[in-house]
């Protein structure tokens, strides 16, 4: 059964397929000042359009 898991996984990322195993440590590390796990496009122009 491990060996399908880990076969799934390398077919996903080959894919490139979400990889929901980075979403994992949410629970712990749900501050307000985190990393975000997946960077949002939207955000990250505003962001740019601000600092010019």
């Amino acid at each position: 059964m491990l060996y399908g898991y880990i076969v799934h996984l390398y077919r996903s990322e080959k894919k490139g397929e979400e990889d929901y195993e980075k979403f994992g440590n949410i629970a712990l590390d749900d501050n307000i000042d985190s990393k975000p796990i997946v960077p949002n496009p939207k955000t990250l122009t505003e962001n740019e359009e601000e600092n010019k």
